[in-house]
């Protein structure tokens, strides 16, 4: 039996100077600081462990992740919805699911070090998961 595919990462790099780039000094200010771009930074922590580095929240996901994150639902959704407008988060159609293009770029070849298109995985990923809750 062969090991399974692995569809997340556990290490992500960031450029040092990330918390001065334009979209974070708007975040900063929009969110109170370090308290959006901490939450920022979480988000990203847990968008590497769910497959393909993408998920989908909806009202029930902002409740159950305010446990983890320790942050009030509706701050964590405005900050989400922010960083789709200023493409900090990608948006899937007119799915709940995102992904971050920071992300993307910061894990390099690891998806093709383990022969997959990480693009390609995500999408029929997101297709299956939508097609679930028609």
């Amino acid at each position: 039996m062969g090991r399974n595919i692995k569809t997340n990462v556990e290490f992500f790099s960031h450029p040092t100077e990330c918390r001065n780039a334009n979209r974070m000094l708007l975040l900063r200010d929009k969110f109170e600081n370090t308290r959006g771009y901490g939450l920022y930074f979480m988000i990203i922590e847990h968008l590497c462990k769910k497959p393909y580095l993408s998920v989908s929240f909806d009202e029930m996901y902002y409740e159950l992740t305010k446990h983890d994150f320790r942050e009030d639902p509706i701050f964590t959704k405005n900050l989400i919805d922010f960083c789709i407008k200023w493409d900090l988060f990608t948006g899937v159609g007119n799915s709940k699911f995102y992904y971050s293009k920071v992300i993307d770029k910061s894990i390099g070849d690891v998806f093709v070090k383990r022969k997959t298109d990480l693009l390609e995985e995500r999408a029929k990923f997101i297709h299956e998961k939508i097609n679930e809750n028609l």
